[in-house]
């Protein structure tokens, strides 16, 4: 469904719930419900992935929640747990009430992205395979080797949920991330509290706000896929000198079985366009064309 049917079923149903108040937390005020009481097991569920696709990031003096706000409604709303497997209380709260400085990124981007929305909050789960942990470890190592013992000042390309903050890569501090889907950012945020610099929007719109002077780039696992052909040489051009780029294609006749539904249009061009850049070192990862280049 829609972001605004799911917003508005949302509010219906919780405008019918009996909420607790919390009795023990009076110097927080809200109110909570619980899974499989209020609601049962389907749309308690349901909820969740409301709250955590549609919602944005806002702080709870330290702590980094995800909040669905609609002032309208007068309340907010934001769940507990790190997996949705894990999450058995929904939160309610006047919309208005905020605890601490409000400097959380936002990941609005105003793009609906539906199938990658709706994955969000079980990405992660797709990819615990042993031949994914293997890619993941020989990209980890060929990051590692170019940036020695010093965290790199990063730019990840169709970040997701982020996987390359998950490798530890670089440290939050020194990242900026670039991704339409306000679902995978908002998984994102959840996972690393520390990230202050995101960029919802399509990589073509968000190219120039991104800047230059980073000592990494990536675009991993089939993300560059999505990256039309003419803005691909320009992406090494980003970086610092030493800095190092690496773009991850599928290959030829290759897509993922859940993605089997989308076109990718730009796919084979924006593939050849990053084999092309001049002084790119190609090679084969599995199912990946992977492209480093080094900046001079």
């Amino acid at each position: 469904m829609s972001r605004q049917a799911e917003i508005e079923w949302w509010l219906k149903t919780a405008a019918s719930l009996d909420w607790t108040f919390a009795k023990t937390m009076k110097d927080t005020p809200h109110s909570y419900i619980v899974r499989g009481k209020q609601l049962d097991e389907h749309d308690f569920l349901r909820a969740v992935r409301c709250i955590r696709a549609y919602g944005e990031p806002g702080k709870f003096f330290s702590r980094t929640n995800v909040y669905l706000v609609h002032p309208g409604a007068g309340h907010r709303w934001w769940t507990m747990g790190d997996t949705l497997a894990g999450t058995v209380i929904i939160n309610q709260a006047p919309h208005d009430q905020v605890y601490g400085k409000q400097d959380a990124p936002r990941t609005y981007s105003g793009i609906e992205v539906p199938f990658y929305d709706d994955l969000a909050p079980e990405y992660d789960d797709r990819y615990t395979r042993p031949s994914d942990l293997e890619e993941n470890a020989k990209i980890t190592r060929l990051i590692a080797e170019h940036a020695g013992q010093y965290a790199p000042r990063m730019l990840d390309i169709g970040c997701g949920t982020g996987l390359a903050l998950d490798l530890r890569l670089t440290h939050p501090s020194l990242y900026t991330g670039v991704d339409p889907s306000q679902a995978m950012l908002n998984e994102l945020v959840r996972k690393h509290t520390k990230v202050t610099s995101l960029l919802p929007g399509r990589w073509e719109d968000m190219a120039r706000r991104a800047g230059q002077g980073y000592d990494l780039i990536v675009s991993l696992f089939g993300s560059a896929s999505y990256i039309s052909p003419e803005f691909i040489p320009v992406i090494p051009k980003l970086c610092r000198s030493g800095g190092l780029t690496v773009l991850m294609h599928y290959r030829e006749g290759y897509q993922p079985d859940y993605e089997a539904h989308t076109r990718l249009p730009l796919a084979k061009a924006s593939r050849e366009a990053a084999a092309a850049i001049p002084g790119a070192h190609v090679f084969a990862l599995n199912n990946f064309q992977v492209v480093t280049v080094k900046r001079d």
